[in-house]
């Protein structure tokens, strides 16, 4: 990802580029396991995207 971030004109814009790292941070917080995140603290993170 990193190495898209980097590319000039790899975004249009940087409401995209916020849009897709918000996306990518709310991905981590659904798929992440009750060892790597308190299932109160995601469905509170979930919620308050929602």
């Amino acid at each position: 990802m990193l190495e898209i971030l980097s590319m000039p004109g790899a975004y249009p814009s940087l409401t995209r580029a916020l849009a897709e790292a918000l996306v990518d941070a709310l991905w981590f917080v659904e798929g992440s396991e009750d060892e790597q995140m308190d299932p109160d603290d995601a469905v509170k993170v979930l919620e308050g995207v929602a």
